[in-house]
């Protein structure tokens, strides 16, 4: 399995493209920690640098894993056969992405009581189960940035525009990958139960370290135990309330799908 990795990593351009952008990124953001960019108040400008850089890394994550994903051809498209040509943005992926950023927007009015968190990634994550991982990045990174200058109430400089969405891309490319290599077949109900608990259990793990490291420049480390505990308490109840509602949705898809005589997803 390794092997086969490496050996993919190898042949990939984009893998190896974000590879080189995730380390590269990594080591500067390490690197800036130690330097008069990491002094300030919160989102200070010297922070907004180490956040972007941060950022960048999460970019090279979710290239590494588009990669993976677009390297099995039928996940793409499922009726695929050697030699024949995808077009990666076809009109009705193009539509998919629009639909998926409509429905962030949509989503991003709905608040958890008390913590005042949307579940705007109920969209994203379900895009990315049901259609795909490009749809559901694209498609949410489009609806977090339209929907944070419509809805509002977000704390993050308008200067941060374009990375809006990109961290919890990252966890909607992963639980794409796991669906799609490990769960989006299994015909067992039961199997797949246990399968999206630890799907769900690993993005998480995945969202906590990524947003602990990011907010420790982006913050500022002498600020980020309460935040750390409201994110370890308050990002569980809503990754856990967005991934249920978007495992519910595409199961309900499935059983439509199979009882109408078609496939339960499509891409």
């Amino acid at each position: 399995m390794i092997a086969r990795f490496w050996q993919f990593v190898r042949q990939s351009k984009a893998m190896q493209a974000g590879l080189a952008l995730t380390v590269v990124s990594l080591a500067l953001y390490l690197i800036g920690l130690l330097t008069p960019l990491n002094t300030g108040v919160p989102r200070a400008p010297g922070r907004i640098v180490l956040y972007y850089l941060y950022a960048f890394m999460n970019v090279g994550l979710i290239l590494m894993m588009w990669a993976w994903f677009a390297f099995h051809k039928t996940w793409l498209v499922p009726w695929y056969e050697e030699g024949m040509r995808i077009e990666i943005f076809s009109s009705s992926r193009v539509v998919r992405i629009a639909l998926i950023a409509a429905a962030t927007i949509v989503f991003a009015f709905v608040k958890i009581p008390v913590l005042g968190w949307s579940i705007r990634t109920v969209a994203p994550v379900f895009g990315g189960l049901y259609f795909g991982l490009l749809e559901g990045v694209v498609g949410g990174w489009v609806g977090y940035i339209i929907s944070t200058l419509v809805v509002g109430g977000y704390e993050s400089p308008l200067v941060t525009l374009p990375t809006w969405g990109i961290g919890d891309g990252v966890v909607v490319a992963l639980s794409s990958i796991i669906y799609w290599g490990w769960i989006r077949e299994e015909p067992s109900a039961k199997t797949r139960t246990w399968r999206y608990a630890v799907m769900l259990i690993g993005c998480f793990i995945i969202w906590y370290i990524n947003i602990i490291l990011e907010s420790i420049g982006y913050l500022g480390a002498s600020v980020i135990l309460p935040y750390a505990v409201q994110y370890l308490a308050g990002g569980l109840i809503v990754l856990a309330t967005i991934v249920i509602i978007a495992i519910s949705a595409v199961e309900a898809l499935r059983r439509t799908g199979r009882r109408g005589g078609t496939p339960g997803t499509t891409t």
